[in-house]
């Protein structure tokens, strides 16, 4: 997982460490990296994109985490843990008041999607959980790869 120079990104990253009992863990480097976070010119009414590439067999390649300028303000708190559960996975959105919720919820990692997290890093590497998942992404040109992009929008008071 490379952040650059975000400040803050490591703690929000191993946020899912601490709520899957260290089932998801991350080396953090300064180059390279499966996760690049990066500050960008976005939208100034979202907080973050994050696009997940894929295998066409379905696995995580990589993923590009771009912050909004406002990614850091009050109406995008928790942002960057947002996108990092997209990042490892979590291939869509909940409605049930937390993190994952589009806007970010009330920051809370639920038991629920925690428990989803857990379930799913506990196969082993390579082994297909759900084909409903991979028809769900959009294919894209680019070296026989898939992605599927996300987007956190920001709150409106």
């Amino acid at each position: 997982m490379n952040a650059g120079d975000i400040p803050g990104a490591e703690g929000q990253f191993n946020r899912w460490r601490d709520v899957t009992g260290g089932a998801v863990t991350f080396s953090f480097v300064t180059s390279g990296g499966g996760v690049q976070v990066r500050e960008g010119e976005e939208d100034p009414d979202i907080c973050a994109v994050t696009v997940v590439f894929f295998t066409t067999a379905g696995a995580i390649v990589r993923a590009e985490v771009t912050l909004a300028p406002i990614w850091n303000t009050g109406a995008c708190m928790d942002t960057i843990a947002h996108e990092a559960g997209h990042a490892i996975g979590f291939l869509g959105h909940t409605s049930d008041g937390g993190l994952m919720d589009p806007d970010g919820g009330n920051g809370e990692i639920t038991g629920q999607v925690a428990d989803m997290i857990k379930t799913l890093y506990a196969y082993p590497p390579g082994t297909m959980v759900k084909a409903a998942q991979v028809a769900k992404r959009a294919s894209t040109a680019k070296g026989g790869l898939q992605s599927t992009t996300f987007v956190m929008p920001a709150r409106r008071p």
